[in-house]
């Protein structure tokens, strides 16, 4: 598939009763995982005080920006990524 054309991937794939424009967003453009920071309440019971612990969890996006959107979003995510490593 190397070097095919669109156009021609697409026939392949019609060929197969597959029609491209009728597949879910993340079969054509895939998925985005990454780590979203989140504040949870939570209680120290040595020192008996409420505090807040600061989290991270996976966030799963099917529903890919293209073309300028997803450039605007990777260079936001990386603008907001902490240096690690310095």
């Amino acid at each position: 598939m190397d070097g095919a054309s669109t156009t021609d991937k697409n026939e392949l794939l019609f060929r197969h009763g597959i029609n491209f424009n009728d597949l879910p967003a993340w079969q054509r453009r895939g998925i985005g995982l990454w780590w979203q920071t989140y504040q949870r309440p939570g209680h120290d019971p040595q020192r008996d005080v409420d505090v807040t612990a600061t989290r991270r969890r996976i966030t799963v996006d099917r529903e890919l920006p293209m073309k300028d959107a997803y450039r605007t979003l990777v260079e936001e995510m990386a603008a907001a990524r902490p240096a690690v490593g310095r």
